[in-house]
């Protein structure tokens, strides 16, 4: 399959944003299928685990692959085969590269408090995941750039390196403001169906103030991924309030907290 893109070039916040007529027109543009999406995120995971450094630890890894496959089995029928993964990273970060494969930072397990905070930044990236938003946001990219020819499918390395320029390797990609909005509304409608209090979501934001109080640096690549603008904040918690929330959802879990100090004793001293 063959594209041919001849447009003007828009303004530079129109490929990161949906706001203004070029946003309008594209934001629900998506060359990509589903099947080309997996074995783009394929290559794109390759690049990622070249250059970042791997938790190992089958215990961990274990733990997150689990958690979110409870988050992705709530959410329904999906056309990927979703991947959890774990970065041996200080920063408070956790990002999606499409096609299913989410990175988790061991920085974001040693300062999450309770399971459920941990559970809310995944369903968030879940939401990314079923709105998909990479897949939107590479074809938004190459339409940007005047690629007058993009091979699509045969010829992934074309927007792998699309995917590096954006700053999906790097888990500093910015999807927009309406995007962030549909992946809050997936994460609080997802967390209660799959046994998790959606409270948590409210928590791990102010968790991440604290945190940028304490150290700007630790979650710095979240906050630019993920802007925490007051109106998310607000959105977040009228929805929370508008659920029907069953008693007994998860907020912790022992096992969390067994894996938590297991990271804790694994994480280097700073």
């Amino acid at each position: 399959m063959t594209l041919f893109v001849l447009l003007a070039t828009p303004p530079p916040h129109a490929a990161g944003d949906s706001s203004g007529l070029f946003g309008w027109l594209v934001s629900d543009l998506n060359l990509v299928s589903v099947e080309q999406e997996a074995q783009i995120s394929q290559q794109i995971a390759g690049e990622v685990e070249s250059k970042e450094r791997m938790v190992r630890d089958p215990v961990i890894e274990a733990y997150v692959q689990d958690l979110g496959d409870r988050l992705v089995a709530a959410a329904g029928r999906s056309p990927f085969h979703y991947r959890f993964h774990v970065v041996a990273d200080r920063g408070v970060n956790a990002f999606g590269i499409g096609g299913g494969r989410i990175y988790v930072n061991a920085g974001l397990l040693a300062e999450a408090d309770r399971e459920g905070e941990v559970a809310a930044v995944l369903a968030h990236e879940i939401g990314h995941q079923v709105r998909r938003h990479v897949a939107k946001q590479l074809s938004r990219q190459a339409v940007f750039d005047n690629i007058a020819r993009v091979a699509v499918g045969s010829n992934a390395s074309q927007w792998t390196n699309l995917a590096a320029g954006l700053g999906i390797t790097t888990g500093q990609l910015y999807f927009g403001r309406e995007a962030e909005r549909e992946a809050d509304a997936v994460m609080v409608d997802l967390m209660p169906r799959a046994g998790y209090d959606p409270r948590e979501a409210i928590a791990i934001f102010a968790k991440l103030r604290a945190i940028e109080g304490r150290d700007p640096g630790l979650v710095a690549e979240l906050f630019s991924s993920h802007p925490p603008t007051r109106e998310r904040e607000e959105s977040i918690r009228e929805a929370v309030a508008r659920e029907r929330l069953p008693q007994g959802l998860i907020r912790d879990s022992a096992r969390f907290q067994d894996v938590r100090r297991r990271v804790l004793e694994a994480m280097p001293r700073r």
